[in-house]
C-alpha cells in the first residue's frame, strides 16, 4: 500500500512538473499531506476569488428617499360662531347662488358689489325679477330677502375681521363651508353666498 500511495505521489509530481514548464512556472494544484489534490487553480496576476468578486458584484446600494412630510393639520378647541345664513330660506338662497354664478359675481368682489346693490338699481331689480321667477316667490318677498341677505353680508364682513384678529391671538384659524353646496373647507371661503364656520386648526408654522 506504501509503494502504491509513493507510485502515485511521483506521478502526480511528474504532471505538475510537465505541467509548469509549459504554463511558465505558474503553480496548476496543491498536494496536501494526504496526497489527495485541491482542486485550486490560481494564476499570477489573476483577478479576486470567486467569493470576494461575488460578493462585490451583488452588493446593492441603498438610496435614501427624502419624502416632503405631509401637512398635519391639528384641531384647536374654539367654540364656533353661529352661521349667520341658518335662518335664511335654503330655496332662495340655492337660487341665489345659480344667479350670482351665472352673473359671474361669486367671488369675494362679486359679493361685495351685491351687497351694495341700490334697491332702485336696474341691476337690483333684474336680480329679483329672476328670483322671483326661479323662486315663484312674490316680487316684494324676493326684494325682502334679498335686502336680508345684503345685511347678513355686512355681518359676515365684520366677523372675516374678527376671526383675522383671533388668528393672530389664539393661533387658530378657521375653517369656512358654504351652507348651499357644501364648498369647500379651507382656511378660505370659497363661496360667499352663505358660508360658516365649521370649526378651527392651529395655524401651521409658517401659515397665515
Amino acid at each position: 500500500l506504501n509503494s502504491t500511495l509513493d507510485d502515485i505521489k511521483r506521478a502526480l509530481e511528474q504532471l505538475l512538473d510537465s505541467r509548469r514548464s509549459r504554463t511558465g512556472g505558474q503553480s496548476c494544484a496543491i498536494v496536501d499531506q494526504s496526497g489527495a489534490p485541491e482542486a485550486l487553480v490560481q494564476q499570477q496576476d489573476s483577478p479576486p476569488p470567486i467569493k470576494h468578486a461575488l460578493s462585490l458584484s451583488t452588493k446593492m446600494i441603498e438610496h435614501e428617499v427624502d419624502f416632503e412630510p405631509e401637512d398635519v393639520v391639528e384641531e384647536i378647541e374654539v367654540e364656533a360662531p353661529t352661521n349667520i345664513f341658518e335662518g335664511m330660506d335654503p330655496v332662495f338662497l340655492k337660487t341665489l347662488q345659480n344667479a350670482i354664478d351665472a352673473m359671474g359675481l361669486g367671488s369675494e368682489d362679486g359679493a361685495n358689489r351685491l351687497k351694495k346693490l341700490s334697491p332702485d338699481s336696474k341691476e337690483f331689480t333684474d336680480l329679483i325679477c329672476e328670483l322671483e321667477r326661479d323662486t315663484g316667490l312674490s316680487y316684494d318677498d324676493a326684494k325682502a330677502k334679498l335686502i336680508e341677505w345684503q345685511s347678513l353680508q355686512e355681518n359676515l364682513e365684520a366677523m372675516i375681521q374678527q376671526e383675522k384678529q383671533k388668528t393672530k391671538t389664539l393661533g387658530a384659524r378657521p375653517i369656512w363651508r358654504c351652507g348651499v353646496c357644501g364648498r369647500a373647507d379651507k382656511p378660505w371661503i370659497a363661496c360667499y353666498v352663505a358660508p360658516f364656520i365649521v370649526r378651527y386648526e392651529k395655524v401651521p408654522m409658517g401659515g397665515d
